[in-house]
């Protein structure tokens, strides 16, 4: 894939597109170890064998317009506890889809000398597909 800026990826919460977006955070999933409980190990050295994978939470900084309909669907989504499909493009085509939960649609700090923000964050359920 070639390298590429920001501009231009975009965000759908089940099928309907996020705008407002100021940064997108997406971390990579995690492989967990689990520890093996040995009383007698040869080599002295604690053994582990690979878990599950985990997701850290997407995190997504929107431009808050209390009447954007995307912005209202993701604080309806967290407030009803409703999974959603979620589908981050970027601008050179590279996808991700996974499922998900809103678990927090936060206010920034509100000044009059800035933009009212609001930190969303969406707990990771499935694995990513990237195409």
């Amino acid at each position: 894939m070639p390298e590429t800026t920001g501009i231009g990826a975009t965000f759908k919460w089940d099928s309907t597109p996020v705008t407002g977006i100021a940064t997108i955070n997406f971390p990579d999933d995690e492989l967990e170890m689990i520890d093996v409980e040995e009383i007698n190990p040869t080599d002295d050295y604690k053994k582990q064998i690979p878990g599950l994978f985990a997701g850290d939470d997407v995190t997504i900084t929107l431009n808050w317009d209390p009447s954007n309909n995307s912005h209202l669907a993701l604080r309806t989504a967290k407030n009803n506890k409703t999974k959603g499909t979620c589908v981050l493009t970027l601008k050179n085509g590279g996808t991700a889809t996974f499922s998900g939960y809103v678990t927090k649609v936060s206010l920034s700090e509100i000044a009059a000398d800035d933009v009212l923000q609001a930190e969303v964050s969406i707990a990771v359920v499935s694995k990513p597909q990237w195409s």
